[in-house]
């Protein structure tokens, strides 16, 4: 696809002053000096995974080998390098956020208020992976205002923050946003952080033209009325541009690509973008080519390192290390589970499953207690290690690796 961009250029948002949460809370206490509202920080914990009896379950054959954990995650939980961090509400009515590794060891614990649900994943310049989680502090005013903090993914350490931030995390990536000032559905003003140090690499304003999308591997992405952009600080904190697309080339719209952008964990190479009549654009981060326009649905396989997307009347396989590979699929096709290199995918007329290498049509063996394939668990995140969460309907249960 075209690459409109121009040269390298150093053009560099204006950074303003972060305004607090406008739907901020006030505490019946003032505070000297700023103060957290309350929670914990990540710190070790004795707690362990309860364990699952596979014989009542159904799952691949093989993939609960080294047992099946419930981590009572209310949420789907996210991962990187190999680590899960999910959210629950504790007993004590703090949410509880834990991480957990592939051998399913929670290597920390960190408790924060009930409104501070937000938090994600990020990777530094120099590959140190983070959790950024947020909270609230007090201000001398009583005012709670939102902060995020990163802390390291394995050990729990602080690595930067708090830095104040304009509302409740927002994503996709380092993005928070204040609440909407116009009609439902829309956002208010957005700022996005540096992974690596926490600083703001843009912040909207209302003399602001162009809108954050969100913040993939350090890079920003946003969009004017006419354009997709593509930016990543430099040495200097200047925003360099990697790529600029035409909106109208694509059939694109800004308002939609900026409010409706969604959290879908591409792997390192790959971003996702509406475009339209609930269709998903998957991009190249680095390039901005437009592997496809109008998908249905797109996931990435970590262990096989393959990224898949389905459209109306195909699916299609981009394995790192093959060639690609199309097959038709029925209109009503969805993508059901993704892992141990495998596809499932279910139809309103059959349940299909496609080798991820090749595409080849397989015919997968299920193990423990199997009542009707929709019972099914099936993985739906493996990490490169083999750990896997699975899942049927709205229960979701973590595989160690073997």
């Amino acid at each position: 696809m075209r690459n409109s961009g121009s040269p390298r250029s150093r053009r560099c948002w204006r950074r303003l002053a972060v305004v607090p949460l406008v739907s901020a809370l006030f505490l019946t206490a003032c505070a000297e000096g700023d103060v957290s509202v309350g929670g914990s920080d990540p710190t070790p914990t004795n707690r362990t995974l309860e364990q699952i009896d596979t014989a009542t379950i159904s799952l691949p054959a093989g993939l609960g080998d080294a047992g099946v954990l419930q981590p009572g995650w209310d949420l789907p939980p996210q991962e990187l390098d190999g680590v899960f961090v999910g959210q629950s509400m504790g007993e004590s009515g703090w949410l509880e956020f834990t991480a957990v590794d592939e051998r399913g060891e929670i290597l920390w614990l960190a408790e924060r208020p009930p409104s501070c649900t937000g938090f994600a994943l990020a990777r530094t310049d120099d590959g140190r992976p983070l959790a950024i989680l947020t909270n609230l502090v007090a201000t001398p005013e009583a005012i709670a205002t939102p902060t995020a903090t990163a802390f390291d993914l394995r050990t729990g350490e602080e690595i930067w923050g708090p830095i104040e931030v304009t509302g409740p995390y927002k994503g996709p990536g380092l993005v928070f946003a204040a609440a909407p000032e116009g009609f439902m559905g829309d956002t208010g003003k957005k700022i996005a952080l540096n992974p690596s140090t926490g600083d703001i690499i843009a912040a909207e304003d209302e003399h602001t033209t162009r809108r954050i999308v969100g913040e993939f591997q350090g890079a920003l992405i946003s969009v004017d009325a006419d354009h997709l952009i593509a930016e990543r600080p430099n040495d200097e904190g200047a925003l360099e541009t990697l790529w600029s697309l035409p909106l109208a080339e694509f059939g694109w719209d800004h308002a939609e690509i900026s409010n409706q952008a969604r959290r879908i964990d591409l792997g390192d190479q790959h971003i996702v973008i509406p475009s339209g009549d609930d269709s998903l654009a998957v991009l190249e981060l680095e390039a901005g080519t437009v592997v496809v326009n109008h998908a249905r649905d797109a996931a990435y396989d970590k262990q096989s390192d393959t990224l898949i997307i389905l459209n109306d009347s195909e699916i299609v396989g981009f394995p790192a290390n093959g060639e690609a590979w199309n097959l038709p699929v029925p209109g009503d096709a969805r993508l059901q589970g993704l892992g141990g290199g495998i596809a499932y995918v279910h139809t309103y007329e059959a349940n299909l499953a496609f080798n991820l290498t090749n595409g080849a049509t397989l015919v997968p063996e299920f193990a423990g207690t199997r009542v009707r394939d929709t019972s099914l668990f099936l993985p739906v995140h493996t990490t490169e290690g083999g750990a896997a969460i699975i899942q049927n309907g709205g229960v979701q249960h973590f595989v160690p690796r073997r």
